[in-house]
């Protein structure tokens, strides 16, 4: 596997952790939620664990992927 293809799954991770948590602290406002996602941001600080497959990136992947760092 590529340096590349290293990137892409450690910005996955983080960037599907910062989505779910966001998305679950907006919708269960409460302060429990908020204090449980304060704790796994500061507990994973690499991301979450994505359950992908490794290998070939499909066709339109590629191209987004040819775009990330201007889109995030």
């Amino acid at each position: 596997m590529g340096a590349s293809a290293v990137l892409a799954y450690d910005v996955l991770r983080r960037k599907w952790q910062w989505h779910l948590l966001t998305m679950l602290r907006k919708t269960l406002e409460t302060d429990a939620v908020k204090r449980l996602v304060d704790v796994c941001f500061q507990k994973y600080p690499d991301g979450l664990v994505t359950n992908v497959q490794k290998g070939a990136v499909p066709r339109s992947i590629r191209a987004w992927r040819a775009t990330w760092p201007s889109t995030w």
